[in-house]
């Protein structure tokens, strides 16, 4: 009798254990299209204002060593890629709250 019983919550454990591991992929809504774009093309601009930036201080300061060329070159780009990605998080939590309403 113990056996039996040790076998039934052995299989009752393992399919709690497969309904846990089982991945839900999320739906794709027609709808959802649109705040990719929004996240890639900000994400785009902020790059593309990065990168001016760092051309900019480049002209400014000719005597700058590679090294910190290198660095400012990849901090403008964060910072301007990251800020991109602000906007687009703000206006979709805008458009979710619109949405509620």
């Amino acid at each position: 009798m113990l056996l039996v019983e040790k076998l039934t919550s052995l299989n009752e454990n393992e399919e709690d254990n497969e309904k846990r591991l089982k991945l839900q992929l999320p739906s794709i809504v027609a709808n959802d299209f649109g705040s990719w774009t929004l996240r890639i093309a900000l994400l785009l601009i902020g790059i593309g204002a990065g990168c001016l930036l760092a051309l900019f201080v480049r002209l400014q300061y000719p005597e700058m060593s590679w090294d910190l060329i290198s660095l400012t070159d990849f901090a403008c780009i964060s910072l301007f890629g990251g800020i991109g990605l602000l906007i687009a998080f703000f206006i979709e939590q805008k458009k979710k709250v619109e949405k509620k309403d």
